[in-house]
């Protein structure tokens, strides 16, 4: 198990979960920042930065495992799962870090999709046939980057996507470097929604994500890393 990472029997229940370290040096570069913590079957997942996400299908809050609080965003097995904001995401123009924990169960069938900004060359992060990560940006180049390893399954996974004001866009997978390449074109800005490509109708189906945090005009990570602590910090 890595470092702050949390099984359900490891908290106590559907509590709020451990106070966030601060403070976070880029705080006020966060627009988007989801602890995905609280009692179990919940449709309530609070934004930090005060964007209102909506449950579609059977997405809901599950005690049964997560990274902090003892808790995560669950999607069902099956059908149309997801959870969608109402916050229009800031076109991605030069640097930024989109970044989540997400736990793959063995039994998930890839092609499949963590996250998508709902708009012609919006951003997409997904897995292809082999289970590896893609970064991609809708309508227009779907696969700009592919991680060199699949997503390790049955186990939460820190998830980085970060590119730098070189342009160079990066895929970390638990502090790893796994992928990379030069690609400066923005990504257009729109309402995003996680554990889903719902215009491939792609979904992350029985799978669990937490600690979701999009910060813009910086890239955190530039090379390998040791996993931020969780829960991140929220001033």
């Amino acid at each position: 198990m890595i470092p702050g990472f949390f099984s359900a029997g490891a908290m106590a229940q559907g509590g709020g979960g451990p106070t966030p370290q601060g403070p976070d040096p880029y705080w006020s570069n966060v627009v988007s920042l989801l602890h995905l913590d609280g009692a179990e079957g919940s449709t309530s997942f609070q934004d930090v930065n005060g964007n209102t996400w909506s449950a579609v299908g059977d997405a809901k809050i599950s005690t049964i495992r997560g990274v902090s609080g003892g808790a995560s965003l669950m999607l069902a097995p099956s059908g149309d799962s997801y959870i969608s904001s109402n916050m229009t995401m800031p076109t991605f123009l030069g640097p930024f870090t989109f970044e989540l924990f997400a736990y793959a169960p063995a039994g998930l069938i890839a092609p499949f999709a963590l996250a998508f900004v709902v708009s012609g060359n919006g951003f997409i992060l997904t897995a292809n046939a082999d289970g590896k990560l893609v970064v991609g940006a809708r309508s227009v180049n779907e696969n700009i980057v592919t991680a060199s390893v699949p997503l390790p399954r049955d186990t939460f996974v820190h998830i980085a996507v970060a590119r730098d004001s070189n342009g160079y866009l990066r895929i970390f997978q638990n502090g790893q470097l796994v992928g990379s390449v030069v690609y400066s074109s923005v990504f257009n800005g729109a309402n995003t929604q996680l554990g889903a490509f719902t215009s491939l109708s792609q979904y992350f189906r029985g799978g669990f994500i937490d600690e979701f945090r999009v910060t813009l005009d910086v890239a955190r990570y530039i090379s390998d890393f040791t996993v931020p602590n969780v829960p991140f910090p929220d001033y």
